[in-house]
């Protein structure tokens, strides 16, 4: 369940166990994710190498499709 700032809820099946298991979650904040990518090209050009950059849209398609990619492009071009 998460519930906005306004209140509102939205419910969405994470998986569907058949068995025993359990469901790990994380978040970042804009500024620790603009601070990590900050830190990987300062050191990139520190050690004079290469940084590539991926992302996988199938850890949650919702939140890749509609902040991701918004949330890398803000990141690169800070």
């Amino acid at each position: 369940m998460y519930t906005k700032e306004d209140g509102t809820g939205i419910r969405e099946t994470i998986h569907n166990f058949e068995g025993p298991g359990m469901i790990q979650g994380i978040h970042n904040t804009d500024k620790s994710i603009s601070s990590f990518a900050r830190a990987c090209f300062n050191y990139a050009i520190d050690m004079k190498q290469e940084l590539w950059f991926a992302t996988q849209d199938m850890i949650s398609k919702e939140y890749n499709c509609n902040v991701m990619s918004d949330m890398v492009v803000t990141a690169l071009s800070s």
